[in-house]
């Protein structure tokens, strides 16, 4: 399995990082390491998560108010 990240998620994700950085230094490496850890929790095994809609799958993001939503 292979993933990619839609361009609006890319725009959000890297805002999100940089917002938890002013927020506090180290938060925003905190947070893109939480979402790296997402992805590969997700291509380890996708079929982990639930459904929340017809072949959309979610992971909640550790720590975060984030969900990775993605297609199996």
């Amino acid at each position: 399995m292979t993933f990619s990240f839609h361009p609006e998620a890319i725009a959000e994700y890297r805002e999100a990082a940089l917002w938890y950085e002013k927020e506090k230094p180290g938060l925003g490496d905190q947070f893109t390491n939480a979402v790296e850890a997402g992805v590969g929790a997700i291509l380890e095994n996708p079929t982990r998560y639930g459904p929340v809609e017809q072949g959309i799958r979610r992971y909640a993001v550790k720590r975060f108010p984030y969900r990775i939503h993605f297609i199996r």
